[in-house]
């Protein structure tokens, strides 16, 4: 399952799954650091991110502004303007390259 994360301001996320055997993996868009395990509570800079996981994810934010959207394989939103210069094709590819190589 792919998530966008937009976070509009630094944010306070905590990410759990819904089943207690479950991983997630996050990568921020743009970012040349491998992914990194989303499960928890971090501080998110803002910007757009991706989490994959194999299920369903419960996503909260405390302090801050972030919005959250469950991706289905064709349905790649327009970029808000959160990433300077970020076009529709290349948050499609981000997401695409996601879902492609990337492993639970």
């Amino acid at each position: 399952m792919l998530t966008a994360i937009y976070v509009y301001e630094p944010s306070t996320v905590t990410i759990r799954a819904r089943s207690p055997h479950e991983r997630a993996m996050i990568r921020r868009f743009d970012e040349r650091q491998p992914d990194r395990e989303a499960l928890g509570t971090a501080t998110l800079e803002p910007g757009i991110y991706a989490v994959l996981s194999r299920g369903e994810l419960q996503i909260e934010w405390g302090e801050g502004r972030a919005e959250a959207m469950a991706l289905g394989k064709d349905e790649w939103p327009d970029p808000p303007a959160l990433e300077a210069g970020a076009s529709r094709e290349q948050l499609r590819g981000f997401f695409d390259e996601i879902l492609k190589g990337g492993e639970v």
